[in-house]
């Protein structure tokens, strides 16, 4: 605790109190620190302990793995990977050690990806990306979800204030359906062409300038887009704003969605799909 002394003078009279001020939040043990403005920011783009070293109210973005995109083989169209899910909260941390687990991307396969995997810190849990669809699989639902191919109708579900779905699919000689982004659902499949990946959020702009993190797009940094789908005649998808990888047209390989952004891998026709980016952490209080 700090101490401040005050003093109140009135016409014959003067009153003096000492008052026990909290000291300000503090803490360590992230790979990087920035003073900006009235707050100390640090980020996580690894495994590693936070360390609170003065108890107080810390404000956290968790951001999960995004799922990767999945690779079609048979003409009808291959989903991207939904991004890693969001999660913004603020907690009151007392001094001690504290786990921080930063989701992986979810790895690409020569069929169905996989989900990104979860980012927890303190006790807020941000959930993983969905996979991309391929043929009649249905794709995977997580913090975003991951897009459909031509032969599934079904896109993956986002989790609320995390994330949202990816693209729906079924109709007929079309690309696959992008990923779900932090910041809008992806266009439903309708032409043979794979559509595009959600867009990202930028409400973290503030952040990624001080720590240096995020995609920067006209000016601002945004995390978590959606992978693009894959194109079965025409062109493919590209990622959402964000990180989010392109999608693969006619045998060409998608990319995947870009480190620690959270940001879905895109689809591929005949080439190699997209793997998930991996998630981090960025926290923040006032010094």
């Amino acid at each position: 605790m700090g101490r401040s002394s005050i003093s109140a003078f009135g016409k014959s009279n003067r009153v003096s109190a000492t008052i026990e001020l909290p000291d300000a939040p503090a803490a360590s043990g992230g790979n990087a620190t920035a003073t900006s403005g009235l707050y100390t920011y640090m980020s996580f783009t690894g495994n590693g302990t936070l360390t609170v070293t003065s108890a107080g109210t810390f404000e956290i973005v968790a951001i999960a793995g995004g799922g990767a995109g999945s690779k079609s083989s048979s003409g009808a169209g291959a989903g991207g990977g939904g991004a890693g899910g969001g999660l913004f909260f603020t907690e009151y941390l007392q001094p001690g050690s504290y786990s921080v687990v930063i989701g992986a991307g979810g790895a690409a396969t020569a069929s169905v990806g996989n989900n990104g995997v979860d980012t927890t810190i303190a006790s807020g849990v941000s959930v993983g990306g969905g996979h991309g669809s391929v043929s009649t699989t249905v794709a995977g639902s997580g913090g975003c979800g991951g897009g459909a191919s031509r032969d599934s109708t079904t896109a993956g579900t986002g989790i609320a204030f995390q994330g949202n779905p990816g693209g729906g699919g079924g109709a007929s000689f079309t690309g696959g359906a992008g990923g779900g982004g932090q910041g809008s659902t992806a266009s439903p499949t309708g032409g043979a062409s794979g559509t595009w990946g959600g867009t990202g959020t930028n409400w973290f702009d503030a952040w990624g300038v001080a720590l240096t993190l995020g995609v920067v797009s006209v000016g601002l940094r945004y995390f978590g887009g959606g992978g693009g789908g894959g194109g079965a005649q025409f062109a493919a998808g590209f990622g959402g704003l964000g990180g989010g990888g392109n999608g693969g047209f006619d045998g060409g390989n998608a990319t995947s969605g870009t480190s620690n952004t959270g940001s879905g891998g895109g689809g591929s026709e005949f080439g190699t799909s997209g793997s998930g980016g991996s998630g981090l952490v960025m926290m923040r209080w006032l010094t």
